[in-house]
């Protein structure tokens, strides 16, 4: 995929599920400016929950007419990768696979095996990390 602008993925540091995106950009080593990460912010709603914001001047926030994430994502978390053309994914599995199809190529080393029973076995492991082994926070 050629970008002509970066990706962008709103994350919050505290979020497990942004952390594994983050970390998996780190290891895979992409280049600083492909992805452009926008940390949200955290405020307390009319129950006295956290939940997550957008950053007041990001242009989602403009756009939306609002800061609250869940214009922008119904489910209310994060991460969210936004793409150039508008298209949005959400749950961290599915944007490291969109990261990982769409940017690899650009890349001789692949976090994913080519054959098909190994990469199952990676991705049945990361399942396991997703949906089993986290805080109840996200």
């Amino acid at each position: 995929m050629s970008l002509q602008k970066p990706l962008q993925l709103i994350y919050h540091p505290a979020s497990s599920a942004s952390m594994r995106v983050t970390l998996y950009l780190r290891c895979r080593g992409i280049a600083p400016g492909t992805v452009e990460l926008v940390s949200t912010g955290l405020k307390s709603d009319h129950r006295g929950i956290l939940v997550f914001t957008l950053p007041d001047n990001h242009p989602e926030t403009r756009r939306l007419g609002t800061n609250d994430l869940t214009a922008l994502n119904p489910e209310g978390r994060v991460p969210i990768l936004l793409l150039p053309n508008g298209r949005k994914m959400t749950q961290s599995g599915p944007i490291i696979d969109l990261i990982e199809s769409t940017l690899a190529p650009d890349n001789d080393m692949t976090m994913l095996p080519t054959d098909l029973w190994r990469r199952a076995e990676v991705q049945r492991i990361m399942w396991i990390i997703a949906a089993d082994t986290q805080p109840y926070q996200n």
